[in-house]
């Protein structure tokens, strides 16, 4: 229904969260933006993480405060994670990301572990 509704009107989903997030930061309320299924999508298969990072920018430029980057279905492993958390990382601030994993295949906390270990790394480099 909600896309209906958006190709009704001739509005973009990433135009509509835009104004959301403009409206949102007026009135001095903060947003934080969800990347799902960065490292998998039961729809498009693999993921790039170019393309997650590509999103992540623009959803930072654009008014969120953090970016949260979601392993939503699970099939991310320690070698994917750090994978998108580099190339995201080429482009936001570490303090501007966080990460969801999800344990579908007994991944989420190695998944974890990789990930404070890139933002430690990443984090000491002055």
């Amino acid at each position: 229904m909600i896309l209906f509704i958006l190709q009704s009107v001739t509005i973009t989903v990433f135009r509509l969260i835009f104004q959301v997030v403009i409206a949102a930061n007026k009135e001095n309320i903060k947003v934080r933006g969800y990347v799902s299924c960065v490292c998998g999508c039961p729809y498009e298969g693999n993921i790039a993480p170019k393309a997650v990072a590509k999103l992540a920018k623009e959803m930072y430029e654009m008014g969120c405060y953090e970016i949260s980057l979601g392993d939503t279905i699970g099939v991310g492993t320690p070698g994917s994670i750090r994978a998108v958390l580099e190339e995201v990382l080429k482009e936001l601030p570490v303090e501007a990301l966080a990460v969801h994993c999800h344990d579908t295949y007994g991944q989420a906390l190695v998944n974890i572990a990789t990930a404070l270990e890139v933002y430690k790394i990443i984090a000491s480099v002055p």
